[in-house]
């Protein structure tokens, strides 16, 4: 009997109506990340990444399916169901619990359905999956159904027609401002805050105590509108603090800022060309090595008259033998549903930016933003005075007066020799006044 009407509710019910509407919600979010319709590369290629994005999703999917959610119990409570069926010899939590199973298997398929098309659009540029790039969406999928927990509890206990839109808007907002909070506080919200992208993986501990942060806080709301004795959602309440104290001890604070994740070095190891000059990608990008190789190359070969990749590469960080160049920021660069680039002038001007980006152990409070501003904007003038054929591709950014210029007074060969030759001493002696003077 149970099974029939659950049958039934998927067929005929909101549930039915739910998985479309996250569908549809899952395919706009995954098209919007097309370069060609966001106005700028906003995709993410490798698992981590997908992954991390995916997860993410839950600020926009975890408040629709609460709407979806708070209307079906408003609805059941208006048009008296609750009553209707305390006539049946069922449990109270076995009357509401059929519905609520329904809404929850329609968000499991909707996520899933967005999960296949995010996993088809970029399996063609990644390599080497780890075990957290499933866990990581699996608890985005757990904390879209607290919130449709949420929003059914919700509806059942204010009936009113304007519940759904208030709590779809309400949960929209709060998600929004955890989002941007730093630390425990934002990193507990169950929409879209998970700390995890390329390179990194969770600390051990995180997952089984934030997949009992979810199931508990769920419970609470549940326990206090189904149970008899609504006493008993003090149970939850307590597993739900024990679970916030495991994540508090397993969280870490390597720069004073408490983070859930961790980089994996093994996603971070550099897999590099045989031969010289020998150029380098993450393993978690190694999908790219064959498309970026001739495309670095190229860069290098038309700086070789100024500068050289032995001499540029003494001033970057991590264990890089002199002599490498490596592409460590490639997230961006993958195509979408095929293998290859989106945008070779993107890996062209990441690997002379690798040469003429300011890179001082200096943090952003310690020196005067005006001239953090200066470094980034001659960092670009660089970029087109060493490799000519990228100008094109960087117009006429920085468009400050100043910037213009220079620009045209470098156009003179001579000139701009002298000129990126101070401008790299300035750069690997961290020189902000060095650079103020070359504007």
């Amino acid at each position: 009997m149970s099974g029939r009407v659950l049958c039934t509710e998927l067929r005929r019910g909101a549930a039915g109506f739910l998985v479309v509407v996250l569908v549809l919600v899952a395919a706009a979010l995954l098209t919007s990340r097309a370069p060609r319709l966001s106005g700028y590369n906003s995709w993410s290629s490798g698992w981590s990444a997908a992954a991390g994005e995916f997860t993410a999703w839950g600020i926009v999917l975890g408040p629709v399916a609460a709407t979806v959610a708070a209307w079906v119990g408003a609805r059941e409570r208006r048009w008296g169901l609750t009553e209707l069926l305390a006539t049946t010899p069922r449990p109270r939590a076995h009357r509401g619990a059929l519905t609520l199973t329904a809404l929850g298997v329609a968000v499991v398929l909707g996520q899933l359905a967005g999960a296949v098309a995010y996993a088809l659009a970029v399996a063609p540029t990644s390599r080497h999956p780890r075990v957290d790039d499933l866990v990581v969406p699996a608890l985005g999928v757990l904390g879209v159904l607290v919130a449709t927990a949420w929003g059914w509890a919700v509806g059942r206990l204010v009936p009113r027609r304007l519940t759904a839109p208030l709590v779809g808007l309400a949960l929209y907002a709060v998600a929004g401002v955890l989002s941007y909070s730093a630390g425990a506080l934002g990193y507990l919200s169950p929409l879209g805050h998970l700390p995890y992208g390329s390179y990194q993986e969770l600390l051990p501990g995180i997952v089984p105590g934030y997949a009992v942060w979810l199931a508990s806080i769920a419970a609470v709301v549940l326990v206090a509108v189904l149970a008899q004795r609504r006493r008993w959602a003090l149970v939850p309440a307590a597993t739900a603090a024990l679970a916030v104290t495991v994540l508090l001890l397993a969280q870490d604070s390597p720069d004073g800022y408490p983070t859930w994740a961790r980089t994996d070095p093994v996603a971070a190891r550099q897999v590099c060309t045989g031969d010289a000059p020998v150029v380098c990608v993450t393993r978690e990008h190694e999908a790219f090595l064959a498309d970026v190789t001739p495309l670095a190359r190229g860069v290098i070969a038309e700086m070789a008259p100024v500068v050289t990749v032995r001499g540029a590469q003494e001033d970057l960080r991590g264990d890089v033998p002199d002599g490498y160049l490596p592409l460590t920021n490639l997230q961006t660069s993958g195509a979408m549903f095929r293998p290859g680039l989106t945008d070779p002038d993107d890996v062209r001007f990441q690997t002379v930016m690798q040469f003429v980006s300011m890179r001082c152990p200096l943090g952003p409070s310690d020196v005067p933003q005006d001239e953090v501003q200066t470094s980034f904007d001659l960092s670009y003038v660089a970029a087109g005075v060493l490799v000519p054929s990228l100008r094109p591709a960087l117009g006429d950014y920085p468009p400050a007066q100043d910037a213009t210029a220079l620009r045209a007074r470098l156009q003179d060969p001579a000139e701009a020799r002298a000129w990126i030759g101070r401008y790299l001493d300035a750069v690997h002696g961290c020189d902000y006044a060095a650079l103020e003077r070359l504007r």
